[in-house]
């Protein structure tokens, strides 16, 4: 059959008078006649008898006698969004690299796993049409012809793997954080008046972020929907950060997806998490992980599960720190901080006084309310070209251990400022990051090593 006879094809011949379960026919009289087209020999290039789990495939495609493409065929009426995830389980489980689904009426291209990207149906590398066959063929001849399958398919599934994981990996993984976020809220909201009720230490912590935070006490509903949103992104921001450390070996595992399926069979997820973070603050990171009035929430085990599972699905050490710094800035949006009651300086006016104010790179600066870090954030950049002019090695450790500082009296602010400086470079291991939670009317520069005050006179050195 030619290819104008294929895309011409009478679909009443497959369907034979049925109106479902017409498998074979699809197989018979749309996909073999293709395959013909694209040069594969019935006896040489494919296999009918191919078993995948106790499941026989369709056909498998071979290369060298091995399955390079297993394809699988569904009767005409069959939507095949919904034999994605079984379609690409079989081929993963047998390590057959490229999966062709089809109805006869469209013929889909899948790489069975793209890391990082965490949705079977993101995998796709090539949909055809029957209706335009004739048109698209030149397209899909490239991808899957004989010749094509020996020499080419790997190299552009590798380039198109690359493209779609820079585009949909941001986005997927910034949804996964915000209902992460969202449904943690709702989870604290229940539980922090039980807790402010029975806990004395957690009452006379909330006291404080109530006063520090200048909310109405009297307004109960008010500051614990504020509270439990911060205690819900402190704590996925707190997760979101381990896992990054962790899959570019800052910490030892305790969140990647077989660790957990071992740990939780001892402890529960509350137990891990807490442990897990116990491990990140003996490195240091306290700025971002030591938080009292964040950590006293148990959240449902549920949830945790969950969220937890979902994260451990991504290789962060995969993932360009770009990426991350984009994937953290939209999961906690200025919009989103404005709300939760953070201050800003518009960029413009700290840009204004960056401009106008000598930056060296031995120079220690200090911002003594600094919000969720705006200031000390495009002050990084300063130093950061000048360390990069100078060739200094460690650049990222040096500013931020010797050249930025920072006080806020609320601890979500200082938690904001502290993950915003640390991803800017999170390969680059950093002990120390000088974001302190202190009221600055009140605090010493004494707090931060780095600093030497002998008198109220005395320069800053």
């Amino acid at each position: 059959m030619s290819l104008d006879g294929i895309q011409k094809i009478n679909l009443d011949d497959v369907w034979q008078g049925k109106k479902t379960g017409v498998e074979e026919n699809v197989k018979i009289k749309i996909v073999l006649p293709l395959l013909h087209e694209l040069g594969y020999n019935d006896i040489t290039d494919m296999d009918f008898e191919h078993y995948v789990e106790n499941k026989r495939a369709d056909i498998a495609l071979l290369v060298e006698k091995q399955p390079k493409v297993i394809v699988e065929c569904k009767s005409l009426e069959k939507n095949l969004d919904d034999h994605i995830n079984q379609a690409l389980n079989y081929a993963m489980k047998q390590q057959i690299p490229y999966v062709l689904l089809t109805n006869g009426k469209e013929f889909r291209l899948y790489k069975p796993f793209i890391e990082n990207l965490v949705n079977p149906k993101d995998r796709l590398l090539l949909s055809i049409h029957l209706k335009t066959l004739v048109h698209d063929y030149p397209e899909l001849k490239d991808w899957i012809s004989i010749d094509s399958l020996k020499t080419k398919i790997d190299k552009k599934a590798g380039q198109i793997a690359k493209k779609l994981n820079e585009s949909i990996t941001p986005k997927t993984l910034t949804e996964n954080l915000k209902n992460a976020k969202e449904s943690l809220t709702e989870d604290a909201k229940e539980k922090i008046l039980p807790a402010f009720k029975t806990d004395l230490e957690f009452r006379g912590l909330v006291d404080k972020w109530i006063k520090d935070s200048e909310l109405d006490s009297t307004k109960t509903q008010e500051w614990v929907d504020i509270l439990a949103n911060e205690v819900a992104y402190s704590f996925i921001n707190k997760l979101y950060f381990y896992r990054i450390a962790e899959d570019r070996g800052i910490v030892k595992p305790k969140l990647k997806k077989q660790a957990v399926s071992q740990i939780v069979k001892y402890i529960d997820y509350n137990d891990l998490l807490k442990a897990a973070f116990a491990d990140i603050l003996r490195i240091d990171y306290e700025a971002i992980f030591k938080h009292d009035i964040f950590d006293k929430i148990n959240f449902s085990e549920g949830h945790l599960k969950r969220i937890v599972d979902d994260l451990a699905q991504y290789n962060f050490a995969k993932i360009n720190s770009d990426i991350i710094g984009k994937i953290y800035e939209d999961h906690v949006s200025k919009d989103e901080r404005k709300r939760l009651g953070q201050f800003y300086t518009p960029d413009y006016i700290i840009d204004f006084i960056l401009n106008n104010i000598p930056i060296r790179v031995n120079y220690k600066l200090l911002d003594p309310a600094c919000g969720s870090g705006g200031f000390l954030i495009r002050a990084y950049d300063k130093f950061l070209k000048i360390s990069i002019e100078r060739k200094s090695e460690n650049a990222h450790k040096t500013i931020l251990e010797h050249n930025l500082f920072g006080y806020d009296v609320n601890p979500f602010a200082v938690h904001l400022t502290a993950m915003n400086l640390a991803l800017k470079n999170i390969e680059s291991k950093t002990d120390a990051l000088n974001i302190i939670e202190r009221d600055s009317l009140t605090a010493n520069l004494n707090d931060f090593n780095s600093f030497e005050v002998k008198t109220l006179e005395s320069k800053i050195k």
